[in-house]
């Protein structure tokens, strides 16, 4: 997913770019008719909205019913949250647990699958013990961003989903030149030089990505968007370095090349295709033998089709993460030859997690 728009056609079809991620502070039905009108709405084009929302503790409850209410309306709308949550805590809020509370109750109050989230950086995990564990628990989605790229990324999500028991993790991306600290201690602000700064990138970028296809995290956003029109970024930081619009551009192009380079790796191939080898008959006289067959597979809660459209993970969507547990399935099956009733993976319901169910997958993927 991406935080902010602003991309070429072409990256955004390379990315398979379905979610975004946008700010508003202003009124929430101005924001949503801006944005989401289904003939003029800016960002209308896209599949789920991720909102960030005013961090004015005057209007934020306010606001969060209103959101409520109006993403009936605007079913495109998936979460409201709060960019850069550490200093609203300690700010604006000034660290009131009922207040948030107040928040996220409204935030459900007339939409219960409307979800909350907040960003957070690793390095401000350790600071937040004094929200409540009642409110910690209500949390949906954590935004995790990288103040320095050669953090324990792994451990950091582990981090989270002790604090946020309940909530989903979104790894958050600079893939742009951007002043980052080259050392792993948080108060050691010496820039990155270029070759330096793009290989933490890339390494970083790398162990994300393998934490989604384990499922440990659902997706990674980058910020900032212009995908393919890095002229129109804010530079500011990289500029402090003492490098030139050109070096940043440059160096931008080369990280997004890369981040591409990584996605393309783990993307499952359009091209397959089955072809029987052989076409099996039986006689008259032919019998099945009971003991390879399964009477029965493991079904999504709620969601009775789901399984059967290639949901894994029975959240409601067919996406990257089911084709990693599918390939996970496959594996762990001896390439589709081990029966079991309770693949996440076996689609068909057929005891077995082969190429047919990926095939299944693919098919509802790119509907």
């Amino acid at each position: 997913m991406m935080f902010g728009s602003g991309n070429t056609d072409q990256w955004e079809k390379d990315l398979n770019l379905h979610d975004i991620r946008v700010a508003c502070s202003g009124d929430p039905t101005r924001c949503l008719e801006n944005r989401l009108n289904p003939t003029t709405g800016t960002i209308r084009k896209y599949d789920r909205i991720f909102l960030g929302i005013t961090r004015e503790k005057s209007k934020a409850a306010d606001y969060a019913l209103q959101y409520s209410e109006l993403s009936k309306k605007y079913p495109k709308l998936y979460e409201i949250s709060f960019d850069d949550f550490y200093t609203f805590w300690i700010g604006e809020l000034g660290e009131d647990n009922i207040e948030l509370k107040k928040i996220i109750d409204n935030t459900k109050k007339i939409n219960p699958n409307l979800k909350f989230g907040m960003t957070l950086y690793q390095d401000q995990l350790s600071l937040l013990d004094n929200i409540t564990l009642t409110n910690r628990r209500k949390v949906d989605y954590i935004h995790l961003f990288l103040h320095d790229r050669k953090t324990n990324i792994e451990g950091d999500v582990q981090q989270v989903k002790i604090l946020f028991p309940n909530a989903k993790i979104i790894a958050g991306s600079y893939a742009f030149d951007f002043k980052s600290p080259c050392t792993e201690a948080v108060s050691d602000h010496e820039p990155c030089r270029d070759s330096d700064e793009l290989t933490y990138f890339k390494e970083s970028l790398e162990r994300q990505t393998t934490l989604m296809k384990n499922c440990k995290i659902e997706a990674i956003e980058f910020w900032p968007a212009y995908f393919g029109n890095e002229n129109q970024i804010d530079f500011t930081a990289c500029l402090a370095k003492g490098n030139t619009s050109d070096q940043c551009i440059t160096n931008t192009k080369k990280m997004r090349s890369q981040a591409l380079k990584i996605f393309n790796s783990i993307k499952p191939s359009p091209t397959l295709t089955l072809k029987p080898t052989s076409t099996p008959t039986l006689s008259p006289t032919s019998t099945l033998t009971p003991t390879n067959i399964i009477s029965k597979c493991t079904q999504c809660l709620g969601l009775p089709k789901a399984r059967g459209k290639g949901d894994a993970n029975c959240d409601g969507e067919v996406d990257v993460i089911d084709y990693s547990l599918w390939y996970k399935n496959f594996q762990a099956g001896h390439l589709g030859t081990d029966i079991k009733n309770n693949w996440n993976a076996d689609f068909t319901c057929d005891g077995l997690v082969d190429i047919i169910d990926y095939s299944l997958w693919y098919q509802y993927f790119k509907s």
